[in-house]
């Protein structure tokens, strides 16, 4: 019932959401022919850093995560956030921008609460609601 609730809510706002099947690195880089990148706010979640090639069709190696950081923190016009599972290799690829961690429920195998990362540019602001607690890092 929770969930039809959060899948309605996010129905009414259609109009102003665009997904796209593309390579994450192929659509910032033509990311201004899509949208307005000052009105625009981009979500990503790419596959985990060292559990990505047992969970995924498509994983990343190292050097695929550097290129999309390098990537993604290049979006200076564009407010986003991208989120990684919590590995010290991620912490510290990041660190050039604001990092929080918060806990998430897996649930695939065997139900149990995990830490994970979410980062941001400066020009995106986020904070804690409802269970979701962000503690920076």
């Amino acid at each position: 019932e929770n969930l039809i609730k959060k899948i309605q809510a996010i129905a009414k706002q259609k109009n102003r959401i665009s997904l796209y099947n593309l390579d994450a690195n192929i659509l910032i880089k033509n990311l201004h022919q899509y949208k307005n990148p000052n009105h625009t706010f981009c979500f990503f979640d790419p596959p985990y850093y060292n559990q990505g090639g047992n969970l995924y069709k498509n994983s990343l190696t190292n050097a695929d995560h550097v290129r999309l950081h390098s990537n993604i923190t290049n979006l200076k016009s564009v407010h986003w956030v991208t989120t990684y599972d919590h590995q010290e290799t991620i912490s510290k690829m990041y660190d050039d921008c604001v990092g929080f961690k918060y806990t998430l429920t897996y649930s695939a195998s065997n139900k149990r609460r995990e830490w994970e990362y979410l980062f941001t540019n400066k020009k995106t602001k986020v904070e804690s609601f409802n269970r979701m607690k962000l503690f920076p890092i």
